[in-house]
């Protein structure tokens, strides 16, 4: 399990990574659409057919700004996850973990301790669990980034 998690961690960075290079270039075309709208008020007759042009590339631009709407909401999901679930462990869970798999004695320990050292191996399995369930419910299916 911890596998699967190390492998989900990888794949979101590299999707964080991925979108941060696309929102880069989002903003490089959208600037490039703002000066071209700019240009296109300042000569409204450049384009024989200049109404329909422009309609046409409303449509085109608003579906653009959907788009990047759509790239930022799932840049932030995904940083949020990927957040939350590589934040560190806790000092005393950091603890647990040394203590459980050195095998150190946990003789002089209090019992509430000692019993918390013997059911790390299952709470450990828990947290990892959790953090899978976590990445797993990115809700990202329904955003499509290609299509029109």
């Amino acid at each position: 399990m911890e596998s699967e998690l190390e492998v989900k961690i990888l794949v979101l960075r590299m999707s964080v990574a991925l979108l941060n290079k696309l929102k880069l270039e989002m903003d490089i075309v959208e600037s490039n659409l703002q000066e071209f709208t700019d240009r296109l008020k300042k000569a409204p007759n450049i384009f024989p057919d200049g109404d329909e042009f422009r309609v046409r590339f409303d449509v085109l631009a608003k579906e653009f700004f959907v788009k990047c709407v759509d790239v930022n909401s799932a840049k932030t999901q995904m940083e949020s996850i990927l957040s939350m679930v590589t934040k560190p462990c806790s000092l005393f869970e950091c603890a647990m973990e040394k203590v459980f798999e050195l095998k150190l004695p946990t003789e002089e320990l209090p019992k509430t301790i000692v019993i918390e050292v013997l059911e790390w191996p299952n709470q450990k399995v828990e947290n990892t669990r959790k953090k899978l369930v976590q990445i797993d419910q990115l809700n990202l299916d329904e955003i499509n980034f290609f299509s029109g």
